[in-house]
């Protein structure tokens, strides 16, 4: 895909499928085999570890409470239905300072909020994750390994509305 960057110039996205091979963290063992657009895809279910590979300790131990703080934010948990708006923004917020202050909790955070806007079939969950995705792109960019993905996705996003064609053929 070709797609424009801040800078107005155009170039070639780097092949998102390399990206997903070397760096999404995919289940090991005799686990049943879940496909990646299923694990990409929107989701109630807590994920167990963080969704991109990383040796940072503190991103490990931390994305499934960061995961969880999304989903109530987004309004996917119980908890979330019931968040009134200031509660809401309180979420985002420390998200998204937490973003901006550790560059290594950047990725998995963009990686979460695709995740729960890809095939999301509540409209209020999914405006509130593209809030959020506008958020963290105004205060922190996503780190140079996972720009071109990220790119590739809000192009595909931007060319379709629909579920099944939107993030699945990046896979």
């Amino acid at each position: 895909a070709v797609v424009s960057t801040q800078s107005g110039h155009y170039g070639r996205v780097p092949k998102e499928k390399e990206f997903v091979k070397k760096n999404i963290n995919r289940p090991r063992g005799f686990i049943k085999k879940v496909s990646i657009a299923t694990m990409l895809a929107h989701s109630k279910d807590q994920i167990k570890k963080p969704i991109i590979l990383t040796q940072d300790k503190e991103v490990r131990k931390d994305a499934v409470v960061w995961f969880k703080n999304l989903q109530e934010y987004m309004g996917d948990t119980k908890v979330g239905k019931g968040l009134k708006d200031k509660e809401r923004l309180k979420r985002a917020a420390e998200i998204t300072f937490n973003g901006w202050q550790k560059v290594c909790f950047r990725d998995e955070f963009f990686m979460q909020v695709i995740k729960q806007t890809t095939c999301n079939p509540k409209p209020k969950s999914l405006e509130w994750g593209w809030k959020l995705i506008s958020a963290y792109l105004y205060y922190f960019p996503p780190t140079i390994r996972f720009q071109g993905y990220l790119e590739g996705y809000l192009y595909k996003k931007e060319k379709s509305t629909d579920c099944d064609s939107a993030l699945i053929p990046l896979l």
